[in-house]
């Protein structure tokens, strides 16, 4: 997925995705599905903090293969921006679109996720970062590390 959005935004330091899952459905191994609002963002180092570049959304559905090497993305169907995005949202979300206008709509709850994203992309990588920091706002200091039990099921 990083090939597929990183050609929309400038060069950075570093990009970070921060996927706010909304469902998952596993039954299909060669085709498990991801629905969710998939938010891609790039970062400048500035000492000790991240300072925010670029970023965006990407509403959708990501098609995702087990394999013996691990998972491998073999799709995506993102909403449509405009008057378009209602439509679509409920073509892709189906029976998730409710929860997907809660929740991954959620400024909140996706800021809560980015930190904790970041706090963990920091430890797994030995980073000797702090804060992140969105242009004109004040910088967010990084939560404790959670590695060990925040991730999904896809792991």
């Amino acid at each position: 997925l990083h090939d597929a959005f990183d050609a929309d935004y400038p060069d950075a330091d570093v990009a970070i995705p921060c996927p706010v899952i909304i469902a998952e459905d596993e039954s299909n191994k060669d085709d498990i599905r991801v629905w969710g609002n998939f938010w891609y963002f790039k970062y400048d180092l500035n000492g000790d903090v991240l300072e925010c570049n670029s970023g965006g959304s990407y509403p959708g559905l990501i098609h995702v293969k087990s394999t013996d090497e691990g998972y491998e993305v073999t799709g995506m169907e993102i909403v449509s921006d405009g008057s378009d995005f209602d439509k679509s949202a409920k073509e892709i979300f189906g029976e998730h679109y409710d929860t997907f206008m809660k929740d991954g709509e959620d400024n909140d709850k996706r800021e809560e996720l980015r930190a904790q994203i970041i706090a963990n992309y920091v430890f797994a990588n030995d980073l000797p970062i702090t804060a992140y920091k969105d242009y004109g706002w004040d910088p967010v200091s990084l939560p404790e590390e959670n590695i060990d039990n925040f991730y999904s099921i896809l792991d």
